[in-house]
């Protein structure tokens, strides 16, 4: 104990918790090294079944960090998180883990689900592109019966999203979600290929140039949509109303992907000088 707490008043402050443990050897080092420290340590409190340690919600701020300064800082971070907690699904995956409740399990299994979200992003993202260049829609007709029932179930997704966010807004969590595609991508495919996942510190200050390559596959698909809206526009003339309900609903498909990709390219673009950090 003395060697492992040295510091004098957190040694006085615990001894009563190693009094009454009498003299069982007590572990006073749940940290697990990864490159995902923080989730493989609760993972591993979790799971022990001699203490069965609980994890208590606080509303209060304890303290306080920078968050990535630009955008190429968030993509060191956020590529990191990414790596580290699809390395823990593969290697020591929580979801068949003995000691975990099925709470704790399905805790864990969001927020490991939440990392693949390539597999329906990229969907959800290639589908107005598909029908552009090959006239093939993603849905058999858009007519009023696919409206009866799309509009109805957004409007009620967003009204649900509103209440279990405590009216916080999360307009901007949902762009940088699906604008996250390619990291999450490059993330899946970097731990599918048994690579080293390297702990790489997220930068305290602002780059000194630009992070436009970040964007490079965001610039790509909109120059591909623009492309597409103006090939099958061209071919419009005499077509069905079917047809033309189509591309209006594939157009503003694509507009709102262009507008949750928007702040993710004008970060990348944005030129700050760099700046010491501030305090906290």
């Amino acid at each position: 104990f003395e060697a492992r707490v040295p510091d004098p008043a957190l040694r006085a402050a615990a001894a009563p918790l190693v009094r009454g443990e009498a003299a069982r050897r007590i572990d006073l080092e749940p940290y697990r090294f990864h490159v995902s420290e923080d989730i493989y340590t609760s993972i591993g409190l979790h799971a022990d079944t001699r203490r069965r340690w609980r994890s208590v919600y606080h509303p209060r701020v304890l303290s306080r960090m920078l968050s990535p300064q630009d955008l190429s800082a968030w993509f060191t971070q956020r590529f990191k998180y990414a790596c580290g907690t699809l390395d823990i699904a593969r290697r020591d995956n929580p979801l068949l883990m003995a000691g975990l409740t099925g709470w704790q399990k399905l805790m864990y299994g969001s927020t490991i689900y939440a990392y693949l979200a390539p597999f329906w992003t990229l969907p959800l993202i290639a589908a107005p592109l598909v029908f552009f260049f090959t006239g093939v829609s993603p849905v058999r007709a858009f007519d009023v019966s696919l409206f009866a029932r799309l509009v109805p179930f957004l409007v009620v997704t967003r009204l649900a999203f509103m209440v279990r966010a405590w009216r916080v807004p999360t307009w901007r969590s949902e762009q940088f979600h699906l604008s996250a595609f390619w990291l999450h991508l490059r993330a899946l495919a970097h731990v599918v290929a048994g690579k080293h996942i390297r702990f790489l510190v997220t930068p305290k200050v602002a780059g000194h140039e630009s992070s436009l390559r970040l964007a490079a596959p965001h610039l790509a698909l909109l120059a591909l949509t623009a492309l597409g809206v103006a090939w099958r526009g061209a071919h419009l003339a005499g077509a069905s109303r079917a047809a033309s309900v189509a591309f209006a609903s594939n157009v503003l498909w694509s507009a709102h992907n262009a507008l949750l990709f928007l702040p993710f390219i004008v970060a990348a673009a944005a030129f700050r000088p760099r700046t010491a950090a501030s305090p906290g």
